[in-house]
Formats: C-alpha cells, structure tokens, sequence
C-alpha cells in the first residue's frame, strides 16, 4: 500500500505555468521533497487507517469475554484473538510514532522551501519548523511577504501537537523510568501514551502525554498545506526564483 497523490503533486502541476522554463525547473527540485514525504505520510495513515479497523473487529469477540470478568477461562479462540489484538496494538503503535517521525520532518521541509522560494534572509533562519515558528515575522516582513491572520499561532499550534511530541516523547525521550503502552476509549483511535512526560507535552493536570489521533493530525496538516500554498500563490511575483 503506497499513496502516490499528494496536494503538492497537484499544486506543483498548477503553478508550474506561472514560471518560466529554469525557474520552473527549480520549482520541480524545491517541492519535489514535498511531495515525497507527504506520500510517506499518506501511506503510514492509510495503514494506520486499516490497523485500526483491524483493532476494532477484534471486540466482536472479546466483548463478551471482558464482560464476564477475569472468572472465565479464555477458549482457544479467545486466546487467539487476544494475541492477535496485542499484535495489532504494536503495529498500531510502530505507525503513530512513523507518523509523528516523518510529520515532524515533513514541516521541517516545508520550512526550507519557503526560505528557498523567498530567499535567504540574514541573520534570520527558517530551516526548520521551529525556526520558522520562532523567526516568521522577520523573515516574511523583511521579504514583504503577506500571511494571513493567525499564520504564527498555527505553526506554534503544530509545534506543540506534532514536533515537541516527537522529540520529546519519540526521538530524545531518556528518562529510564517513564511507562509507555497503548490506551484506546471505544469509538476512537488507539493512543500511545507516556507518563511522567516532558512538561511541554502532558495532558493539562496530569503527568502523562498522550499522542493524539492520526486522522485528525491529517486534517490540521491539510489545513496548514493549504495555508502555505495559498502564501506562496498570493506572494508569487516576491518569489526569489524569479529574480535569479
């Protein structure tokens, strides 16, 4: 399973016209990177999206088995299912944190488009999300960038969800002592959740981080592709590949 259409393949497609032939060429290289690491996305949720379903069918037999308590022995059936649902949950798992993973390197490369598309600025850094969250007002008022309203709390917003969970959580969690497992509420998605947890990232008054649901971290990085392609669109003419 690999998803192959992305809202960047599609934006490219369209803006390309608008360039001229080397430019557009250049265009290409820049979102080319986009457009992969939007795929990897894509494909780990479908995945996910698929576990889930998996995950779920398996209360239809070990429903009754949870309402009867620890009293009953398990069948052979039961036990099977049981197996196959802890299975399920760890694959569950192994995509959230590929999904936090390549979410948290897909914003960085976002970042490093627009530095590309506008153009280096000095002294002011956006090469990754985290600098672009820092650094955005320099950086698109010194190129006359126009963003709309709310374009700083949406990458703050991003990195607080997706890249302070993933580095702090994932990639450069230390602590010896911290418990990690599946947790799962009827009606939603599998969780992943850590406790204690870096401030940063706990569930206000608790100790304990919790990742949220790969379905709806697609929608809001949907919604910041669109945010982005529609800056790009409306700052065209500021475009640094059109002034080289």
């Amino acid at each position: 399973m690999y998803v192959f259409d992305t809202r960047w393949q599609a934006f490219l497609k369209a803006e390309y016209e608008h360039f001229p032939e080397a430019a557009g060429n250049d265009l290409c290289h820049a979102i080319d990177p986009l457009i992969r690491y939007e795929s990897y996305l894509r494909t780990i949720a479908a995945r996910h999206g698929s576990l889930v379903q998996e995950f779920k069918g398996t209360d239809v037999i070990l429903q009754p088995m949870l309402a009867a308590g620890g009293s009953k022995s398990l069948t052979e059936d039961e036990q099977r299912v049981l197996t196959y649902r802890g299975n399920v949950s760890s694959c569950v798992v192994l995509e959230i944190e590929s999904f936090y993973l390549f979410s948290k390197i897909f914003l960085d490369r976002i970042a490093i488009f627009l530095e590309h598309y506008f153009g280096k600025l000095r002294n002011v850094s956006v090469h990754s999300h985290d600098k672009l969250a820092k650094n955005h007002l320099k950086f698109m008022h010194g190129h006359k960038v126009e963003v709309p309203a709310g374009f700083g709390a949406v990458l703050l917003d991003l990195k607080r969800r997706i890249a302070d969970f993933r580095d702090y959580q994932i990639s450069h969690e230390q602590a010896m002592g911290t418990l990690r497992g599946a947790t799962w509420t009827p009606g939603g998605e599998p969780r992943i959740f850590m406790a204690p947890a870096h401030p940063s990232t706990r569930k206000i008054g608790t100790v304990q981080a919790e990742s949220e649901d790969v379905s709806l971290l697609t929608r809001e990085i949907d919604a910041y592709i669109d945010i982005v392609q529609g800056i790009i669109v409306g700052n065209r003419p500021r475009s640094h590949l059109l002034r080289k």
